[in-house]
């Protein structure tokens, strides 16, 4: 069984909590779907590299990048009074394109799939 440290579940609680906060507050386009997909907590506690995902296209990406940028203060606010630690850390946004590189590989598999079948290999 894995020990988590104090910085792994506390970046898990910043995780859940931004997630909340973005389900709380209206973005800039509200058919666009945010996924927060993983925090890296730096072992000062000082910093938070947020990872984030879109469902959506290139357009859609860069409007929320533009977002969380422009709202960063906000959200470090508003984590203050959600989790009880000393201080806050900066948060950092970082778009996780690990999910459109796992599409694509899926679809590159399939296509090899189906050739196979196609040459009865």
């Amino acid at each position: 069984m894995k020990s988590f440290g104090r910085n792994e579940i506390l970046a898990k609680q910043i995780m859940r909590e931004l997630a909340a906060i973005l389900l709380k507050k209206k973005t800039a386009e509200e058919n666009i779907v945010i996924s927060i997909t993983d925090a890296e907590l730096s072992r000062d506690l000082k910093y938070c590299k947020v990872f984030y995902s879109v469902l959506g296209d290139e357009q859609s990406r860069q409007v929320i990048d533009d977002y969380l940028k422009k709202h960063l203060r906000e959200f470090r606010a508003e984590l203050a009074t959600r989790i009880r630690i000393k201080s806050v850390p900066e948060l950092q946004f970082h778009y996780d394109d690990s999910i459109v590189r796992g599409q694509r590989i899926e679809e590159l598999l399939d296509q090899i799939k189906k050739s196979d079948a196609e040459t009865g290999n």
